[in-house]
C-alpha cells in the first residue's frame, strides 16, 4: 500500500511547567500530555498558546510510538505526548516544529481613554487633538 502523506496541525496552551516536561493542554479535546521542554521554543512560559506542526514523509527525524501511555512523538530533542484523536501512522518519519502563536504572544493594550469622553482607542493617539488643559473661549455672537 503506499504511503500517504500525513500532517499534524494542533494548537495548545502551556499549562504548568514541571522539571524538563511542560505539561500542554491541547485544543479542542481538552487533553493534557507531557512535552519536553527541549522541543519547544525558548522562554516559553505558562498560559502561552503553541502552534504543533508534523509533516510526515520525506527526511523528518522523529517517530511515532503508540503504548500504554498514549501516542507519543520521538524526535531527537525529546518526546512529545498527543491527544488520543490525533492519529498519525506510525510507518513513517515526521518533520516536527512547534511555533509561538503570534497573537497570544504579546500583550493586548487596553487603549488610552480619551481626554473628554472617556472611550478608550487603540493605535496611535495624539493628544494635540483633543486640546487638552485648553483654554475653553465663549462662542463667537454674530453682530
Amino acid at each position: 500500500m503506499p504511503r500517504v502523506m500525513a500532517v499534524l496541525i494542533l494548537t495548545g496552551v502551556v499549562d504548568r511547567i514541571e522539571g524538563n516536561q511542560a505539561v500542554v493542554e491541547w485544543w479542542p479535546s481538552a487533553e493534557t500530555c507531557d512535552v519536553a521542554l527541549s522541543v519547544l521554543p525558548a522562554r516559553i512560559s505558562e498560559g502561552q498558546t503553541i502552534v504543533l506542526l508534523a509533516r510526515g514523509g520525506g527526511l523528518g527525524r522523529s517517530i511515532v510510538v503508540h503504548d500504554s501511555s498514549g501516542t507519543r512523538l520521538l524526535t531527537p530533542r525529546g518526546s512529545i505526548g498527543l491527544p488520543t484523536d490525533a492519529q498519525l501512522p506510525a510507518d513513517q518519519l515526521y518533520t516536527v516544529r512547534f511555533r509561538r502563536r503570534p497573537d497570544a504572544t504579546r500583550p493586548r493594550s487596553p487603549g488610552r481613554a480619551h481626554p473628554a469622553t472617556g472611550t478608550r482607542e487603540h493605535g496611535r493617539m495624539d493628544l494635540r487633538s483633543f486640546r487638552v488643559g485648553a483654554p475653553i473661549s465663549p462662542p463667537k455672537t454674530p453682530q
